[in-house]
């Protein structure tokens, strides 16, 4: 029997912490970073998150919390300045 497909548009089972980073918290830190996974301790798969041109990565927080609910860790560096 072939396995049920996961239902992507619904959140996943997981809760999900949103940490913002930046040179306060880690003095040679190139770039603000969101990082965005789930709470529970454990090995997760790491996404690295490009936002597009002239946007911020925070814009997209929803997508991504989205994402590590089903057991991903987004890392978004804040690339751009408006």
């Amino acid at each position: 029997m072939a396995a049920m497909p996961t239902m992507v548009f619904e959140a996943g089972p997981m809760e999900v912490d949103v940490k913002h980073v930046d040179k306060s918290m880690i003095p040679n830190l190139a770039k603000p970073l969101m990082v965005v996974a789930p709470k529970e301790a454990g090995a997760y798969p790491v996404i690295v998150f490009l936002h597009g041109w002239n946007m911020l990565n925070s814009w997209y927080e929803q997508l991504l919390t989205h994402v590590a609910s089903h057991g991903f860790i987004a890392v978004a560096p804040q690339l751009y300045w408006m």
